[in-house]
């Protein structure tokens, strides 16, 4: 069923542009980045892991922003911001967006045939987001007025993870927390609270891990991948609008803690 304005259709929930005002995230939303980072599974410790069914953290290769990753580490990926790519984040101004997503799709170094009688992981994709708001919260001082500094909030709403595999009857189907995965790459904010400009965003990975099931992706399967030629992306869709709910509704809880001295008694 659609909606139609004369012989226009209407589009009801963002249409082909993913505009992101319609569904109440903040009006005027508009994609002003796109950032993508990868690397061969062969750039982590995978070739060092005996893999089993218990899920093991890898260790991802360092980054400018993170020299020494652990396992299971949070690593900063790129920073986007005036002072790093150019792109201007101003959280006095604006309210943002991001939707992160994470893609493996695996290469093995055994035949088809092989890989045929075995059930086996054909892609995993994670996706993420995060809703960025500001307020002007009470001074902690005199508690009677706003500060000076904007507070600036990180939401994070949902999250999934699907793993596409196939098994040995040759039937495909979807499963989570198998193969190549995580559930833990974010959005983190520069100048959290501050009054000064520009603020930048940090867009991070948490814990990778490796992961085999019987049932869905087997050890011997995930002993065939290809290190080398399996690459783990991450892409990071950085939309900025005008004030969102979130920060209306932060905003307002702070001015109606404004005691003047005619509430005094009340």
């Amino acid at each position: 069923m659609a909606l139609y304005l004369g012989s226009n259709q209407v589009q009801l929930f963002g249409g082909k542009n993913r505009d992101l005002s319609i569904i109440g995230f903040m009006p005027d939303g508009q994609l002003i980045a796109q950032k993508e980072y990868s690397f061969p599974l062969s750039s982590t410790n995978y070739s060092s892991l005996t893999i089993g069914t218990t899920a093991q953290n890898l260790i991802l290769p360092a980054t400018e922003y993170t020299a020494s990753p652990t396992a299971g580490g949070l690593v900063t990926c790129l920073r986007v911001g005036d002072d790093y790519d150019g792109t201007d984040i101003n959280f006095f101004e604006n309210d943002y967006v991001v939707i992160g997503r994470f893609d493996v799709d695996y290469v093995f170094t055994a035949n088809e045939t092989t890989m045929n009688s075995l059930a086996h992981g054909i892609k995993t994709r994670s996706c993420k987001d995060f809703q960025m708001y500001k307020s002007n919260p009470i001074d902690s001082t005199t508690g009677g007025t706003n500060s000076s500094s904007w507070n600036v909030s990180s939401t994070n709403t949902t999250y999934a993870t699907a793993t596409l595999y196939r098994n040995s009857s040759g039937t495909y189907g979807r499963t989570s927390s198998v193969g190549i995965y995580t559930t833990n790459m974010s959005a983190a904010l520069g100048n959290s609270s501050s009054t000064t400009n520009p603020h930048y965003i940090s867009l991070t990975i948490g814990a990778v891990s490796a992961k085999a099931s019987s049932s869905y992706f087997t050890i011997d399967a995930m002993n065939y991948i290809d290190p080398t030629n399996t690459i783990l992306k991450l892409t990071w869709d950085i939309y900025e609008g005008d004030l969102s709910i979130a920060s209306r509704i932060h905003q307002y809880a702070n001015h109606e803690c404004l005691l003047t001295p005619g509430e005094i008694g009340d």
